[in-house]
């Protein structure tokens, strides 16, 4: 195991969550262990606009919860500072899977 991964679970293990988190790699069961640990209810979404979409709908109406995009080639076109407001503004977790 990574030390991303000690780190990762070490915060799980406290209750602690972040707002953002990116996974990479070609174990999938082990990635969906810590998805489900992060939020055992995730919601897939398809694509960098239904992303945006929840980001401006939680602003209103504080949609919590867990969003999951796998590989997604449109998120990669997103600048910085979008993602970073989709993020800080958006008050869920949104995981990247690649």
């Amino acid at each position: 195991m990574s030390k991303s991964f000690g780190i990762l679970k070490r915060e799980l293990d406290e209750g602690t969550t972040r707002p953002f988190y990116i996974f990479t790699g070609e174990e999938k069961e082990v990635l969906m262990k810590y998805i489900k640990r992060i939020d055992p209810n995730p919601k897939t979404i398809e694509n960098i606009e239904q992303l945006k979409e929840i980001a401006r709908s939680s602003m209103l109406f504080r949609m919590a919860g867990t969003y999951v995009l796998h590989n997604s080639r449109d998120i990669l076109q997103a600048t910085r500072d979008e993602m970073l407001s989709i993020v800080e503004n958006g008050g869920f977790t949104l995981i990247l899977v690649f």
